[in-house]
């Protein structure tokens, strides 16, 4: 990985790497500043990430990309963590490229996209099956979409912790997506 490679500015030679037996992806690109979407596209769009079971801090505390366009070609059937998988990429702005995500295996969300202070774009999330998930504590924490819609086409059915899952989110004004959700929740302080 290129953990903490601040300085780092080409990462064209990864669109050769075999990654189809990688099961983490841990801190991958975390602190680059110079990597942005179009450039990790291009590197991996094309990436075999079949086999991969668990994201955590993909590009922690980078603050150069957009959105997440480069996974637009990944299904990820084998994803059960996204722990912190996002977490601290304080210019995305949108989860473009997660459209094709199969989230039906993830059961751990905590703090998936916790510290995306520029993150409003969350229609790549909507009508996502996570009926394996069982916390979403901190997920959404510092986010700044005006409502949680995305939401209201997901199947919580396994979800129990959502402890301060919107704290932080100051441009909430509408939480309507979450009708229904209660019934499965006992954690959910500081929300």
């Amino acid at each position: 990985d290129f953990l903490d490679a601040t300085q780092l500015t080409d990462v064209s030679e990864l669109q050769y790497a075999d990654v189809s037996n990688v099961v983490l992806i841990h801190g991958f690109l975390r602190g680059c500043h110079y990597i942005t979407s179009e450039m990790l596209k291009d590197a991996i769009g094309g990436w075999n990430l079949g086999n991969l079971q668990i994201i955590e801090q993909f590009a922690y505390y980078s603050d150069s990309f957009t959105d997440l366009s480069f996974f637009e070609k990944q299904t990820f059937p084998k994803l059960y963590s996204l722990w912190q998988a996002f977490s601290e990429m304080k210019t995305i702005t949108s989860l473009h490229g997660l459209e094709n995500a199969d989230f039906s295996h993830v059961t751990n969300m905590v703090s998936t996209f916790n510290g995306c202070v520029a993150l409003s774009d969350m229609t790549a999330l909507s009508n996502k099956d996570l009926s394996s998930v069982t916390s979403m504590e901190l997920c959404f924490n510092n986010c700044r979409f005006t409502n949680v819609d995305f939401l209201a086409g997901v199947n919580p059915t396994s979800l129990t912790d959502v402890t301060a899952m919107l704290r932080n989110c100051i441009l909430l004004q509408n939480v309507d997506g979450l009708s229904g959700w209660a019934s499965h929740i006992t954690a959910m302080a500081e929300n």
